[in-house]
């Protein structure tokens, strides 16, 4: 198994670990083991999530992290050698999708009742800044913009005076 999610990015407030564990067979599932919350995935259907190649409507959430992947990020020995900056157009043309669907509630109509961005969207913004910067490392303001995201602490508002939409 492989820490992924907000614990291996160094963001506090984590609720749960994440893990990754590859699977020889072909079920891919999420499980909660010992309050870990894994998902197992095949390693055929890993790759094609990696390069962006996954049915969109299926499997957005997965290609919507692949950056805790990359291999200077994820460490921990794994299995598969991965550079998300390598993969930098279908990147933007997922980023785009998820834009154009509102998927992950991305979109500024779309907040909680605290009038703040939702969780997922963290993993949206993580990826347009690796874009950004042309690197997987974030500044310290970006870093915060995660962290709040994250956190359920900034508005849309907010988000969109710091960043572009």
């Amino acid at each position: 198994m492989y820490l992924v999610g907000s614990k291996l990015l160094g963001l506090k407030n984590p609720s749960d670990e994440d893990y990754i564990d590859i699977v020889e067979d072909n079920k891919n599932y999420r499980k909660l083991i010992d309050g870990k919350d894994v998902n197992f995935r095949n390693k055929d259907l890993l790759i094609k999530i990696m390069n962006f190649e996954a049915d969109f409507n299926q499997w957005a959430l997965a290609m919507s992290w692949n950056y805790q992947l990359d291999a200077d990020i994820i460490k921990q020995d794994f299995p598969i050698e991965y550079h998300i900056l390598e993969h930098k157009e279908a990147l933007q043309k997922f980023l785009n999708e998820i834009k154009n669907k509102r998927e992950r509630n991305y979109h500024p109509n779309i907040y909680d009742k605290n009038k703040c961005m939702f969780k997922s969207c963290y993993h949206i913004a993580y990826n347009k800044f690796i874009l950004e910067n042309n690197s997987i490392i974030l500044t310290p303001e970006q870093l915060d913009i995660v962290q709040k995201i994250h956190d359920h602490k900034m508005t849309w508002e907010e988000y969109l005076s710091r960043t572009t939409y």
